[in-house]
């Protein structure tokens, strides 16, 4: 009596080598990106932070041409102050389009409710932006906060857009849970451009420090 046997050939060498390639292969696309949207570190923080140095270049470059930063740039054509608003505030970074270049360098690559533009017309408006602005910087101050992430949060909560006013007051140490950052891009962390064109990576009470430390009585922010 024949009996059937079931065929139960195992894996040759080369079909498990090909299977645990596709496997790397695989973790090596899908893991980055998990753990870089989630916890907003490694590849994107870095990235991130050459964006505001890239950032801090043309602003530095613009202020040397025209004398002062476009957010206090007055001409016939331009009115600086009167675009310190959540709709408008991306035409400082516009005036910034042949020291930038590329509107990606807006954009944070851990913001994940945001997206860049593909140039500096048709879709670029302040939606497409990751960063602040600070309104009243001055190019011979080394201690004014001039740009940085836009998650900042206060008293708990996400900031809105446009004009964010915070008093030297307001983070002192007996009120240090008024401004902080939200978790939305660098896990409670943000980076911030100096004027002195250096950056950094702060977390909330660095950044409280640095705001009563800025110079400024009051610091003054234009949120995207």
């Amino acid at each position: 009596m024949n009996i059937l046997k079931p065929n139960t050939r195992a894996f040759t060498v080369l079909e498990l080598m090909v299977v645990v390639a596709v496997i790397v292969v695989l973790a090596g696309l899908v893991l980055p990106a998990l753990f870089g949207r989630r916890h907003g570190n490694g590849h994107g923080r870095i990235q991130c932070l050459n964006n505001l140095k890239q950032v801090g270049l043309a602003l530095r470059t613009w202020e040397q041409d025209n004398g002062n930063y476009p957010m206090r740039f007055r001409t016939n054509n331009f009115d600086g102050p009167s675009f310190g608003n959540g709709k408008q505030m991306y035409l400082y970074f516009h005036a910034l389009s042949n020291e930038l270049t590329n509107p990606k360098l807006l954009f944070c690559p851990v913001d994940g409710k945001r997206r860049p533009a593909a140039n500096f017309d048709g879709d670029f408006n302040s939606s497409r932006i990751s960063y602040f602005l600070a309104l009243d910087a001055t190019p011979d101050s080394e201690t004014n906060l001039l740009a940085g992430d836009r998650n900042i949060s206060v008293k708990g909560a996400s900031a809105r857009n446009g004009v964010l006013e915070i008093t030297t007051n307001q983070v002192s140490s007996s009120n240090n849970l008024t401004v902080g950052w939200t978790k939305e891009l660098h896990n409670e962390c943000g980076n911030v451009l100096f004027a002195d064109s250096h950056v950094e990576q702060l977390t909330s009470v660095k950044l409280r420090d640095a705001l009563r430390t800025s110079g400024l009585a009051t610091n003054r922010l234009v949120l995207p």
